[in-house]
């Protein structure tokens, strides 16, 4: 009996210095630290809405060859348009981004002469359009966004011109038997609607997950070629370069929801 509980005592010492052991190997066997782990990228999420500036520079050789013949102050410098929109991260397809936007401006040139009956003349480009938006999200670091995407939408320019002679009446201005009446003063405008289509590339940075800014740029382009006055008649043999097209800058102020 005594040599039997010697024996049992003895297992239990080997038993208890093995254990260590086991251990040890059973850790080295289920080391999950060194299990590799794809990480995957957070698509991008943000819906945001705001005020936009647009700067288009525009080609001014066809409207300043307009004001020459009006006897009105060329044009120079871009096309200012302000406006707005909003986008959201649709989900369905990660990082892709769809919005709406929209501008308009007014470029204005006046000359007032001082001979040959005292006219005031005035000559303006205007401008606006309303478009979709579609873009890509890239996020290289936290809060910072590169955005390449199109604008798709429609939009119209009207050129306008104005001549008032001064002291002009009321009556004067309509009836013709009056001296000085409708053949002394003068307007005209067309338009011209478009197709709006604008390739671009936009910087964000989120200042708080409420606040972004935006930057960027692209080159506006308008299709369609008819003009026309007022009551829809048709005007032939407008220039070409009698648009709005050209380089365009914006930037932008936005609340929502944006990704830091």
């Amino acid at each position: 009996m005594l040599a039997i509980l010697r024996l049992s005592l003895v297992i239990i010492a080997l038993s208890a210095l093995s254990l260590p052991a086991l251990a040890q190997d059973n850790e080295d066997e289920y080391d999950f630290s060194e299990i590799p782990v794809e990480e995957e990228e957070i698509p991008y999420i943000g819906v945001g809405g705001g005020i936009q500036a647009h700067m288009v520079l525009l080609n001014l050789d066809d409207l300043n060859a307009l004001a020459g013949t009006l006897g009105v102050p060329e044009f120079s410098g871009g096309l200012f348009m302000v406006g707005g929109g909003g986008w959201t991260a649709i989900g369905i397809v990660p990082n892709l981004r769809v919005g709406v936007f929209g501008g308009g401006g007014t470029k204005e040139v006046r000359e007032n002469d001082t001979t040959g009956g005292n006219h005031r003349r005035s000559l303006q480009l205007i401008n606006g359009f309303t478009a979709a938006l579609i873009d890509y999200a890239i996020t290289p670091f936290s809060k910072f966004t590169i955005a390449p995407g199109v604008m798709l939408g429609g939009g119209s320019t009207t050129i306008e011109f104005t001549q008032t002679r001064a002291g002009t009446t009321y009556g004067s201005l309509f009836d013709p038997s009056i001296p000085g009446g409708p053949a002394a003063n003068h307007q005209a405008s067309i338009t011209r609607g478009y197709v709006h289509f604008v390739p671009m590339v936009n910087l964000e940075y989120a200042l708080t997950q409420f606040i972004l800014v935006r930057a960027g740029g692209g080159y506006a382009m308008s299709f369609g070629d008819t003009w026309s006055d007022r009551h829809g008649t048709d005007i032939a043999e407008v220039p070409e370069k009698l648009t709005a097209d050209g380089p365009s800058f914006h930037v932008g102020l936005f609340l929502g929801l944006f990704q830091q």
